[in-house]
């Protein structure tokens, strides 16, 4: 059992840190529903983040 079963989350976040965020709730058990525009979200478009930091 995690501890965010049964809870459930509609993310809305854009590029790098609401997505993270959401990511984030779903591997803590949440159930998380990510909202995009109806062409697709912008961050699909840049570059991942590296471990340095970097992109």
């Amino acid at each position: 059992m995690s501890i965010l079963q049964g809870l459930r989350v509609l993310d809305f976040g854009r590029y790098i840190a609401g997505p993270f965020c959401g990511a984030l709730l779903g591997d803590l058990g949440a159930d998380v529903i990510r909202i995009e525009k109806v062409d697709g979200s912008e961050d699909r478009y840049t570059a991942p983040v590296t471990a340095d930091g970097q992109g």
